[in-house]
């Protein structure tokens, strides 16, 4: 099998193995946007506690608030103690800390999420620019085919 160049200064193209790298350059793509897609909805829960957290700070004993129920549902429930917080640790497993330790913990929880979001944006923009690469090469023997 003949082995088509992508210009005449260039070496050989390898096109099955460049169209290759190109599915998995495309398969990385949307795996990274996908994971950039759940943990800006992770960043946007974490910023929306952080807020509720930041607004307990003004209230009292038996202050009334509106609670989630899950989706699209919502009962009224009464504050026993707007200074203790039961935190997520892992799956299922609580813990109870102060209003305080929690504000910590959730904006802690929240520049972490951000980190790991520069660096998947920055891991998906090399993808974008590798497949930008190859996409006029792949173009050009499959015009010549």
């Amino acid at each position: 099998m003949s082995q088509p160049t992508a210009n005449n200064s260039e070496p050989p193209v390898d096109v099955n193995q460049m169209i290759y790298l190109y599915q998995v350059l495309e398969n990385q793509q949307a795996a990274l946007t996908e994971q950039l897609t759940l943990l800006n909805s992770q960043i946007q829960g974490v910023s929306t506690s952080l807020i509720s957290m930041e607004g307990f700070k003004s209230v009292g004993d038996d202050h009334e608030i509106i609670v989630g129920l899950g989706i699209n549902a919502y009962t009224y429930a009464k504050i026993v103690d707007p200074n203790r917080i039961l935190v997520s640790v892992g799956k299922d497993i609580l813990i109870e800390k102060s209003l305080e330790d929690s504000i910590t913990s959730i904006k802690e929880l929240k520049e972490k999420y951000l980190g790991i979001r520069e660096r998947l944006g920055k891991n998906l923009q090399e993808v974008n620019s590798k497949i930008e690469e190859i996409r006029p090469i792949i173009n050009q023997v499959s015009k010549q085919r």
